[in-house]
């Protein structure tokens, strides 16, 4: 778990959502970065491109 920075409450980590970064490379090759482009929870399952 960790602190929501605004309120100072405990988020669960089924709640934490991943948001990309600035520095993500907007065309990555592999399909798990690919997948990780858009924001996503922690603990959803990463859903890849099939081969």
């Amino acid at each position: 778990m960790g602190d929501c920075p605004t309120c100072r409450i405990l988020v669960p980590v089924e709640e934490v959502e991943m948001l990309p970064g600035p520095g993500l490379d907007p065309e990555p090759a592999d399909p798990v970065s690919r997948a990780l482009l858009s924001p996503r929870l922690m603990l959803q399952p990463i859903v890849t491109d099939p081969v």
